[in-house]
């Protein structure tokens, strides 16, 4: 993916806000999750939620 004149690898992911556009990469990340392990706690409960919810939705197609 191209964004600004940069390459976006699959390693990156981009966040919209109302007033700029955040781009943080894989172990900027997983630094942020190290020090506050709550977070990630609470994003592996949201994952399999949707992770559940995805394979709901297949089986109804």
């Amino acid at each position: 993916m191209v964004w600004g004149g940069a390459i976006m690898g699959r390693s990156e992911i981009v966040i919209r806000l109302p007033r700029c556009i955040l781009v943080l990469k894989h172990d900027e990340i997983m630094a942020m999750l190290k020090v506050n392990p709550s977070i990630w706690a609470q994003a592996l409960r949201r994952g399999k939620g949707y992770s559940r919810t995805e394979k709901a939705m297949s089986r109804k197609d």
